[in-house]
């Protein structure tokens, strides 16, 4: 469909997405080299970043699009190429266990320690302060979205502003994750929780407390997984393997960036 000319179908993105696994996983068991690894782990990235272009522009469904169409095939590389050590080392890890560790990186569900589970009070008001907040944000879309695009069609645009909206859209985005949160904590009565995107970023103190701990939760514990400890693994400090994973970090918000508010689709922004 692509080398035709044509779109691809509304589907072809998650049958890609999904379809990372039993590709990649068949092809850690057909070869043991790195090269041809990588070889198919980059095409198929490759396949999967020129999906997301052919989505409407501006719309809240193209970034998530996007983002996955990114971090889906980024896992499937480190898989391939630099295996966790928590996977066994004497046989090729099964189906199961690359199930798992997509799993956990797409809905990251872990249980909470029995001396450290909340009151049902306190998983109350969690609960509304969770809905209000999440309320908020799905009405803010639009007025957001309209505000960015008027400054985005400007000949001159300004930078600063534009920077600013979208990082705080960025974080608007998440209000369906944040009741997944909710749900998860509810349902299980405390005992299970869910990793939430943000933690209350505006509460932040310093910089680091925000890149560190509070901002992009989700992307950056996959970065730590799929950058960080692979470069580690492979003899890097600790300073060349942070390096590396905030550079992927650029290169993935870059990437949605450019994907959300190009103009032509299928062709040139």
């Amino acid at each position: 469909m692509l080398l035709s000319g044509g779109q691809p179908p509304p589907w072809a993105l998650p049958v890609a997405c999904v379809g990372t696994i039993p590709a990649f996983w068949l092809t850690q068991r057909l070869t043991a080299s790195k090269v041809w690894r990588g070889a198919v782990a980059a095409g198929w990235m490759g396949m999967c970043l020129s999906l997301p272009t052919y989505l409407p522009p501006r719309t809240q469904e193209t970034m998530m699009s996007s983002v996955f169409a990114f971090i889906v095939p980024l896992k499937g590389f480190q898989m391939l190429l630099s295996p966790p050590e928590n996977l066994p080392k004497a046989a090729l890890p099964s189906v199961w266990a690359w199930l798992k560790q997509f799993a956990f990186n797409a809905f990251p569900v872990s249980e909470v320690p029995p001396g450290k589970r909340p009151p049902l009070s306190k998983i109350a008001t969690s609960t509304i302060t969770t809905v209000i907040a999440a309320a908020l944000k799905y009405y803010a879309h639009p007025i957001m979205y309209q505000v960015m695009y008027t400054l985005a069609t400007r000949d001159v645009k300004p930078v600063a502003p534009l920077t600013i909206l979208f990082t705080l859209e960025t974080m608007r985005g998440t209000w369906s994750q944040d009741l997944q949160c909710a749900a998860v904590q509810v349902l299980s009565g405390g005992r299970y929780a869910l990793q939430p995107f943000n933690d209350w970023v505006i509460l932040s103190t310093s910089v680091g407390e925000i890149w560190g701990t509070r901002y992009n939760k989700l992307i950056s514990s996959l970065l730590r997984d799929t950058v960080y400890g692979p470069c580690k693994r492979a003899g890097l400090s600790g300073s060349s393997s942070l390096l590396a994973s905030f550079a992927m970090s650029g290169v993935l918000h870059m990437y949605v960036a450019r994907v959300v508010f190009q103009k032509v689709r299928g062709g040139a922004g």
